[in-house]
């Protein structure tokens, strides 16, 4: 009988307090128990580490060098098991996640797999959530970078896989996005990445930041900074990219263009009036 896939999931967390207690609530809900948890404690000033060690299947380990890619690459290099997922510590994956991780992976051909998240869809003051955010995200990715693209918040790849490639990763947080730039690495290795839409995390989200127009741009910069370096080093070969005819292109414009703008603009008004209130 063939050994079933084991399954590390790695968090990076930089004083995490607010959110590490219900990350890992939600792990020890699953309905198919991962092998191993590390938490890499990326130098936090408060108690991050103290609440994960409070439970009692995580191994916390500790990375002096700050950013998420140093976080990322030290928990992936630490991990045990045939899988390794990462998810964010702001995050509750679903009680289902562990073991669907695992149900993806039984394809043989299959080196990555994402999915993704219930976030706030306008500003976190209207309170509505939905996977609306994380979805246009990745149908707008896909289309810039001809590529499918990993949502580090929510995604898992194979060790074998990672050991084959890290060296190539980019270590640079101010240039590029470490999970778009995982994720054109294995693209132009012509692995199979998969996008699975039931593969669900609920998320704080950080996205309510970008509501800011410097933030925004910021986030944008990081992007077409991580296309030019891999379009430089010739990464994705024209047989490994995804290729969309125009009329697909300009409707996922349209589709990506609608709830972007109308994200930024709710943020507006609510923030213009609550300092309008706060002034009286």
């Amino acid at each position: 009988m063939k050994k079933p896939l084991t399954l590390s999931i790695v968090i990076p967390a930089y004083n995490e307090s607010r959110y590490i207690e219900g990350c890992l609530s939600a792990i020890a809900g699953q309905e198919v128990m991962p092998d191993e948890v590390i938490v890499v404690d990326n130098g936090s000033t408060d108690d991050t580490a103290k609440k994960a060690a409070q439970f009692p299947f995580v191994r916390v380990i500790n990375e002096p060098k700050p950013g998420i890619t140093s976080a990322r690459n030290r928990g992936f290099n630490a991990a045990k098991s045939d899988l390794i997922g990462r998810v964010d510590a702001d995050s509750r994956i679903a009680p289902d996640w562990a073991g669907r991780v695992k149900a993806d992976f039984i394809d043989k051909e299959l080196k990555a797999v994402t999915g993704p998240g219930l976030a706030f869809t306008f500003s976190e003051n209207f309170g509505l959530r939905s996977r609306a955010w994380s979805i246009v995200y990745l149908m707008a990715s896909n289309s810039f970078f001809h590529a499918r693209i990993l949502w580090g918040a929510n995604m898992a790849i194979r060790n074998q896989i990672w050991q084959s490639i890290r060296s190539e990763t980019s270590t640079d947080d101010k240039l590029v996005h470490e999970d778009q730039d995982l994720s054109l690495l294995l693209a132009g290795h012509g692995y199979k990445v998969k996008q699975d839409f039931k593969l669900l995390i609920d998320t704080e989200s950080r996205a309510s930041s970008y509501h800011k127009i410097s933030k925004f741009k910021q986030y944008i910069k990081r992007s077409q900074n991580t296309k030019k370096l891999h379009d430089s080093k010739g990464t994705l070969k024209k047989e490994s990219a995804l290729s969309y005819p125009f009329s697909l292109w300009a409707l996922g414009v349209v589709i990506c263009a609608i709830p972007s703008l109308t994200f930024v603009i709710s943020s507006y008004i609510w923030h213009w009036l609550r300092l309008d209130r706060s002034s009286d």
